[in-house]
């Protein structure tokens, strides 16, 4: 066990995603404005943390837009609901967004306003563990092919529990913190899926779920046919 030696409370295969593809995987490249989005929406009001991943539909690149985190050391602790929704509608402004997945448990309400504001909002329930397995499986082969990359930011968020922090390193700590709980279910190729679980009690990885979710919903704007990369019909005379 590497908790002996790298400070580690769990097996490190036990880990959801390789902590060191996000390293890989880092970009320069932004999403700019008016991009076409998907988002991903996960968390809880009062426990852990609540957060929000947005990723570009053409070109994959994943970034972490607002995070909410439970302090340590906090007895009484809730998100200021009218905070997470003045973000959304920044989100809304700020790009042309597909689809918005977002995960209902203590948020239900919510949503539900949401989605009457803006028709992108869409119910993504995590707590089933088929269509989770299978979101998390697709998210952990875009992560081995490359398919998806991290947004590298300096934009500092002034709600995580890490001072000084920015987007880029808050998405890989929650990416990091998230681990496999696996289920009666197997893949093509015999290998048994999995779902999210905490790594360690203190730990939080809703923005894990966020980008899962997020992806998820990448994936079936690619699949609606809307965003295929266009071929010229024009005829040309060979000589």
């Amino acid at each position: 066990l590497e908790r002996v030696w790298c400070n580690l409370w769990r097996r490190a295969d036990l880990q959801a995603f390789d902590p060191l593809r996000v390293r890989d995987l880092t970009t320069a490249a932004g999403i700019p404005p008016k991009s076409v989005v998907t988002a991903g929406f996960d968390g809880a009001r009062r426990l852990d943390s609540t957060a929000i991943v947005v990723t570009d539909v053409l070109s994959g690149a994943q970034a972490l837009w607002g995070l909410w985190e439970r302090p340590a050391d906090a007895d009484e602790w809730e998100i200021t609901e009218a905070e997470v929704t003045a973000s959304v509608e920044q989100l809304m402004s700020t790009y042309r967004v597909w689809r918005f997945n977002g995960d209902p448990p203590h948020w239900t309400d919510t949503l539900g306003t949401w989605a009457g504001r803006w028709g992108c909002v869409e119910e993504w329930w995590t707590n089933r563990p088929r269509a989770m397995a299978w979101a998390v499986r697709a998210y952990n082969e875009a992560q081995e092919s490359g398919s998806v990359t991290y947004v590298n930011e300096d934009r500092l968020l002034s709600n995580s529990v890490v001072p000084d922090e920015t987007t880029t390193a808050a998405l890989a700590r929650h990416l990091a913190a998230a681990g496999r709980q696996y289920i009666n279910l197997h893949d093509d190729s015999g290998r048994r899926l999995f779902v999210l679980e905490k790594m360690h009690e203190t730990r939080k990885m809703d923005a894990a779920v966020a980008a899962v979710l997020s992806w998820q919903a990448r994936l079936d704007a690619l699949r609606s046919g809307k965003f295929a990369r266009r071929t010229s019909s024009r005829v040309r005379r060979l000589y």
